[in-house]
């Protein structure tokens, strides 16, 4: 697991665990950050499996599926600027907001094909609990895969001022994908500047900055 395809991959299967769970829920007001995992992917079962002819005929129901499901519960701002690393420092507001953009567009399309591309797996979401006043938290889970291999994917969560739980990083097997994105984003920034960036992960998404 050493490339970020293989990483991304195993990501979004996780993200699409939990074949034939029980109907989405509203959520309540105070979900405790292993709730709020579950919820995720019990709400990504129930809206995709058996529907994968159908989404992968019409994408864009897919994109609105995670605009509704995964994303929600990132904090992709927070995300971004972990992503950006030193050079969160040495951008104009404005480049910001459009690299987080462009961000929010490369992780939503990743995450919609590799669902529409779903392969049968079952996440088991480990108990956690945060420590009271601790604003950070690790919700481990186990993917255990159709040909029985089992991969750990960690969520990190981090409390907001409103009290909310938000993801802002997902560690699979030790690889944080945020390191990952601001090894190869801080490299392509380098060479083509933080407009440039931004313009490759709105049309083509993190995995082909390398190409």
């Amino acid at each position: 697991m050493n490339t970020w395809r293989t990483v991304c991959s195993v990501l979004l299967l996780a993200l699409a665990g939990l074949v034939g769970a029980a109907p989405a829920r509203a959520a309540p007001e105070a979900q405790t950050p292993p709730e709020i995992v579950q919820a995720m992917v019990d709400q990504l079962s129930h809206q995709v499996d058996g529907h994968q002819a159908e989404l992968g005929k019409h994408p864009e129901r897919m994109t609105q599926i995670i605009d509704q499901v995964v994303l929600p519960n990132f904090d992709l701002p927070f995300a971004s600027l972990l992503v950006l690393g030193p050079y969160a420092t040495q951008t104009t507001p404005a480049q910001r907001v459009a690299f987080n953009q462009a961000f929010y567009k490369a992780l939503a399309r990743g995450f919609a094909k590799g669902l529409i591309d779903f392969t049968q797996v079952r996440v088991k979401v480990l108990p956690a609990q945060a420590d009271p006043g601790q604003r950070r938290v690790l919700v481990r889970t186990q993917v255990l895969q159709s040909d029985g291999q089992a991969v750990a994917v960690d969520y990190a969560f981090h409390q907001g001022s409103a009290g909310r739980w938000k993801i802002y990083d997902v560690i699979i097997e030790g690889i944080s994908y945020i390191s990952l994105y601001r090894s190869q984003v801080n490299a392509d920034i380098q060479k083509n500047g933080i407009e440039g960036v931004t313009e490759r992960l709105s049309t083509k998404g993190i995995v082909d900055l390398s190409n």
